[in-house]
Formats: C-alpha cells, structure tokens, sequence
C-alpha cells in the first residue's frame, strides 16, 4: 500500500546509502537476550546487508510479545515516529512472505487488507508508525528507505583472537594518546583517549565496526586503520604531540602522557590547592610528580609548563616533612635534585611547605621552583608508574567485569570492561577509567566516585548501578512514578 507511507516516500533519495548509520542500540530484549539496533533509513535490501555486517539480520518477529517490545522500543524511538523494515519479505516475486532466517511464520500483524501487492513489486515488510494503527505491518517495495530494526541473536564469548587484541593502543602511534580495547565478557570496548567509548562488533568480512562512533576498522598487522581517517597502533612510534591533545574529562586537564625516559604517565590537573592535587593524585593510581633530576624537569615543564598555549604555575610532590623542615616527597622520598629560583625556599611567614614550579614569564621564565601555601591553586601534575610497573587485575576487579543497569532498569545496560591491567566504566557512549580503593569504593577519571554495596554501585552524582535488572514489576512501578 503506497498511500500511508506518503510521508516515508518523500523523504530523499540521498538517505539510500551502502551502510546505514546506526541510531541506536544495542538495546537487549529482557525476554529473548537477544540485541537490537535501530538502522537509519535505507532500502530493506541495503538494511538486511548492513544487518548482515553486524553479525545478525533484519529483526525476526516470533510472537506479539517480541512485536510489542520491538514496537515501543523504536516506533516512536527520541519522538520520531518511525516505520521500521523487519526481515519478513518474498523471495519470489508475488510469492509467500517468508523470514530471512526460515523461521517459521507462526505470527503475522498485518493491517487489515494487507499484504495487498500494489503493482506486484510489493515484497517487503515494514512497522506502520502512523495512525489508524500503529504496530500494523505493511508490504512496500524494496527502494522505499526506512528506519530499520536489527537483531543480534548470537552473543559468544569474546573469542582468543578478540581477546588478544584486548589492552593498550596508541593514536597515530603517539605516546601521549593511548587508547584502548577492553573487554566485558561478552562484548568489546574500544575507548579514545577523549573519554569516549564505543560498542566494538565483528562483521562478517572480518572488519570491526565501532557502534557509538560510526566507523569500520580493517586490522592490518598491529594497526587498526579507521574509516573516519585515523589510526590506531599497538606500539608507540617514539614521539608525542602536545599542541594537538584533544579535550580530556573534567578535572583533568591532559593526560596520561608518557615520559619516554622513564616510561611513566603523567595528567595534568585542573588547578586545585596542593593537598587536594595529591589527594586527586592518590584516586589515580599515584602522586605529584616527583622530579629526580634534571631531565625530568626539563621533560615535565617542555610538556606541561605552557601546555595548550597557556602558561601554567604546577604543583609537583614535595612538602616539608616538619614545620621549618626538609622537603619529601608524599611517599616521604626525600628530595634529592631542585632547581629552585634565587632566594627559595624562604618559608615566608613560617607556611610556605609546599613546592611548585613556576610557569613562563616568572622569573627567568626556566621553570624555577617555589615553595607556597596550600591554599593558592595551581595545576597538579600526576606521575603514575608506567606499563611496566602495572599490576595486573584483582580477583575483586576482575569480578566487576560484565554488564550493569543503571536505576536497574534492563534498557538501560552499562558495563565494566577491561584489559590486562585497566578498568573502564562504559556508559551511554562514555568512557573513564575506573580505579578501585583499598576497600569497596570506586573511583572514576570522569571524577565520579562509586560506592559499592553488595550488588549495587551508588555514584557521587546521585545514580546508581545493579549488577541486574529489577523485575518487571518494580521497574513498572517505578516507570508511573517517573
């Protein structure tokens, strides 16, 4: 039937592509476990070839609970109404309806007069969003672009060979933008060094394609080269780029950069009062900075003293051990190289224990330290033991792999993926680092901290995560409220 679809047909040509974009998904139906996307529109055959590329096929409709669940899902999915290609078509022209997959066509919502054939090119079925009634389904020629609903049925393991790829990658081969691969236990991450995290699926021409961020990715050696231009590298390339570091989470304000020399990350901190820089510092996995000779503070202030184009005043790791005492660092390392400007330390006023390195345009303009209050603010600069010196995952961490479900609620999938050594929370295209505390706390880069109880996480931002979804009687419940 061509004339409800009025509206569908008008939009353009243009829409029709070789692969659709994903709007959204994957979402997991509670009932079947099974996952879905929402394709943008496209023609049926172009959707079920893009349905093919992530693993699954245009949607398979079994029962009116499936159609239920897979209608208020996407029909009406951000406000748009949305008429979505199912996998129900003729092989035959003019013949029977059949599934892509040959599941037996036990269930069927046609709309009333439908599938009816206008000029015998009528071979394929889509979701009516709009009135007399939604939900129905409709038989339309192939060349009419449609939103289009996807499923996932198989959901294995993460396999050796993915796993394998699992842990850190560099940007351009840049050591100062690592990204990563982590893994969940039946779901890959990967995760740029901006703090974004995208679905990683496996097609069946061997590519990779990142959900969140649209883009295919062919693995070629220990490169992972990116439809959108870039690329990813497994080892580093022996060189960094400061001027072009993109923007990092709140509170960080770069990072992690590593010190070739010494194989160490270092972040740069928004400016903070020194104890609560190192107390940052510490929620990360390290101090201040602590410069041990002259290298390092040549390394630490080319990179960070005037980082992005601004000149920056930097709290490193030393304090006074007593009142009027030697400087230590916070491990109580003492200090054993500075390079302090002509007439410091003086201790003005008997409270300066605290040490900084002064920007551009102080003094000399060399990085000269200072000692200072705690109380003024400066940028914090974090060191962190490198690769090398990780340890690797707990028992207790790597329990925390898999899925979880903010407010409980099953559409709404969260997860903690890792690699060798790193934690990472994923959640709604969102990636941070995910530290765990001496005891059940978490703490995130994204500056979250996460409490854990038994089976939930409750967040500083007033969320909160279940390690499963509230039946659906309390999840009703609290729907109504809402």
């Amino acid at each position: 039937m061509k004339t409800i679809l009025a509206a569908a047909v008008a939009i353009s040509v243009a829409c029709t592509r070789a692969g659709a974009e994903i709007v959204a998904g994957p979402f997991t139906n509670p009932a079947n476990g099974h996952d879905y996307y929402l394709l943008a529109p496209n023609s049926w055959s172009g959707s079920e070839t893009e349905a093919k590329n992530l693993g699954g096929t245009l949607a398979i409709i079994r029962n009116a609970a499936e159609q239920d669940w897979i209608f208020s899902t996407f029909g009406h999915y951000g406000g748009q109404q949305r008429h979505l290609w199912i996998g129900f078509h003729r092989k035959v022209r003019g013949g029977a309806f059949s599934w892509v997959n040959n599941a037996p066509a036990d269930y069927t919502n046609w709309y009333t007069g439908e599938p009816n054939n206008v000029n015998n090119i009528e071979d394929c079925a889509v979701i009516r969003a709009d009135a007399p009634l939604p939900g129905t389904w409709n038989d339309l020629d192939d060349a009419h672009p449609q939103f289009s609903v996807v499923e996932v049925s198989d959901k294995s393991p993460v396999t050796e060979s993915q796993r394998a790829m699992v842990g850190t990658w560099y940007a351009s081969g840049r050591a100062d933008q690592p990204c990563y691969l982590a893994a969940a236990k039946d779901a890959l991450f990967a995760v740029n060094g901006t703090g974004s995290g995208s679905r990683i699926v496996f097609n069946r021409q061997g590519l990779i394609f990142a959900v969140a961020w649209q883009t295919h990715g062919e693995i070629v050696g220990d490169k992972i080269l990116w439809s959108n231009g870039t690329w990813w590298s497994r080892k580093p390339l022996g060189y960094h780029d400061t001027a072009n570091a993109g923007p990092a989470p709140t509170g960080i304000v770069a990072g992690p950069i590593a010190n070739p020399s010494n194989g160490h990350d270092y972040y740069l901190l928004a400016p903070n009062s020194w104890s609560e820089s190192e107390r940052e510092a510490e929620n990360l996995g390290g101090t201040l900075a602590v410069i041990r000779n002259a290298a390092e503070e040549e390394w630490v202030f080319s990179t960070f003293g005037a980082f992005g184009g601004t000149n920056r005043n930097l709290w490193i790791g030393y304090r006074r051990g007593s009142p009027n005492g030697g400087f230590v660092s916070a491990a109580g390392e003492p200090l054993t190289y500075a390079n302090w400007a002509p007439g410091q330390p003086d201790d003005s006023g008997s409270v300066e224990n605290f040490v900084q390195i002064w920007a551009n345009g102080t003094w000399d303009g060399k990085g000269l330290w200072n000692d200072a209050i705690d109380g003024i603010f400066c940028y914090g600069l974090v060191e962190l033991p490198g690769k090398a010196e990780e340890k690797a995952l707990t028992d207790r961490e790597k329990s925390w792999i898999g899925s979880w479900y903010e407010g409980g609620r099953d559409d709404r999938e969260m997860w903690v993926a890792g690699t060798e050594n790193k934690l990472f929370m994923v959640a709604n295209g969102r990636a941070a680092r995910l530290l765990s505390t001496p005891g059940s706390d978490w703490f995130s880069t994204s500056r979250q901290r996460g409490q854990k109880l038994q089976d939930k996480v409750l967040w500083s931002n007033g969320t909160w995560w279940s390690r499963q979804p509230m039946d659906d009687e309390i999840k009703n419940a609290r729907t109504k409220k809402s």
